[in-house]
């Protein structure tokens, strides 16, 4: 009995501590080839989705092709039907050339879509086979969209990967480790009040 005691110890400790393993949504940050020619316009990246049970916002990356300053968004929006888009997160920076990194927090749904509004920024992108993104008009909108917005993607791209990501914890690890700390927790104490 005193080896399963240690045991369920050791299983307590192990699923309090351990950290859950880290979720991007995204590509990677890097220098690629091209920068937009449009200014103050939004875009849906439709094939870059908040995964099943939703997720945390830790932080976000993006890489700026060209352009000294300029300010630029975050987004996750909502599909909303007829090519309309709910705002439902926005974290606008200030942002340079090159990588830029910051932290960020918010809580976002299963199936939000990530997006990005690039005012005179511009987000580095390559040519990739795939990907699926929308967009607005050059110039549609002076300044960040605001969460409850809805805002009409009247564009339609393929084959563009964007240097932007999102770093959000593993939900699903993260309640499984806590389940089975808090097991373990209570079979220790039910055994040490004996």
């Amino acid at each position: 009995m005193k080896a399963f005691s240690k045991f369920l110890s050791l299983l307590a400790v192990v699923g309090l501590a351990s950290s859950a393993q880290a979720i991007t949504i995204g590509n990677d940050a890097i220098d690629r080839t091209h920068g937009d020619g449009f200014s103050n316009f939004s875009m849906a990246l439709l094939t870059e989705v908040v995964p099943a049970g939703g997720a945390y916002l830790t932080g976000w990356e993006t890489y700026i092709e060209y352009g000294a300053q300029g300010n630029m968004a975050l987004l996750f929006l909502e599909d909303k039907g007829s090519n309309n888009y709910e705002v439902k997160f926005v974290d606008e920076r200030t942002v340079a050339l090159g990588l830029n990194s910051f932290s960020a927090s918010g809580a976002l749904d299963a199936g939000w879509i990530m997006g990005i509004w690039m005012g005179t920024a511009k987000v580095s992108f390559d040519y990739v086979s795939g990907p699926d993104t929308t967009y607005t008009a050059n110039g549609a909108l002076g300044s960040a969209p605001t969460v409850g917005q809805t805002v009409a993607y009247t564009g339609n791209i393929t084959d563009r990967v964007y240097s932007i990501n999102a770093t959000v914890p593993d939900a699903g690890a993260t309640i499984s480790l806590l389940g089975i700390g808090l097991i373990g927790l209570a079979a220790v104490s039910r055994r040490k009040s004996r």
